[in-house]
């Protein structure tokens, strides 16, 4: 029987699901493109949601993998929203965008809120490494960002349309640099407490999404120790 790892059929299932869509793969797809039977695809992942939604997580780590901070804001925020662009042009979808609409997110309702808050927490730490850019003001630029870009996938998509993303990312760092102009609003004690509350705040949604993954392979390992096969 041929082996296969995990992980090599995580990244299948990712770019599968980029190049046709949630709907559009099938567990049967995914055990052929990595070169095994259906029966031993479940063995590893209980369902396609499950696989699916560790799929999600491999492209967050890899939209992630270019926002290590330097200390210049504005040029972090532009590189991780270029990155958001470059991958999202290259594949013409998002698998976080095409979970979050018109599907049953029982399975992977918490995957997909932690791929879109992730990234704004990227984009927010990014800003406010400039003191004069408060939480709700680095917390909207981010939003708005990621609404941006998704949004013009859909004409990349639906008409090939790249011109809608160069000006979605463009609108992103324009928005930036506004914010980045404007005159401190927030005392530096209170911006302290404010970032020390924010890093609190995503330590403790790392470690619950690292619980909730973990359950999850622990499902998924139970899940195959007793399932059976026609």
């Amino acid at each position: 029987m041929t082996k296969v790892s995990k992980d090599h059929i995580v990244d299948v299932a990712a770019q599968l699901v980029r190049e046709r869509g949630f709907n559009g793969v099938s567990m049967s797809d995914i055990a052929k493109a990595v070169g095994l039977q259906k029966a031993s695809l479940y063995s590893h992942f209980a369902n396609k949601e499950q696989l699916v939604s560790l799929a999600l997580q491999r492209v967050l780590d890899e939209l992630l993998a270019a926002s290590v901070l330097t200390g210049e804001a504005l040029r972090d925020f532009e590189t991780i929203v270029g990155q958001m662009s470059r991958l999202l042009s290259s594949t013409r979808r998002c698998i976080g965008f095409h979970l979050l609409y018109g599907l049953d997110l029982s399975l992977t309702d918490v995957p997909v809120k932690h791929f879109f808050v992730a990234l704004e927490a990227h984009l927010m730490a990014a800003l406010m490494q400039a003191p004069q850019v408060g939480q709700p003001a680095a917390r909207a630029v981010a939003r708005d960002a990621v609404a941006c870009l998704e949004g013009a996938s859909i004409w990349l998509l639906v008409d090939d349309d790249v011109n809608a993303m160069e000006r979605a990312l463009g609108r992103a760092c324009d928005a930036a640099q506004r914010a980045l102009a404007q005159e401190a609003q927030t005392a530096p004690q209170d911006r302290l407490l404010l970032l020390e509350g924010e890093n609190a705040r995503l330590r403790q949604e790392a470690a619950e999404q690292e619980r909730r993954l973990a359950r999850l392979e622990s499902m998924v390992e139970a899940d195959s120790c007793f399932r059976s096969f026609d």
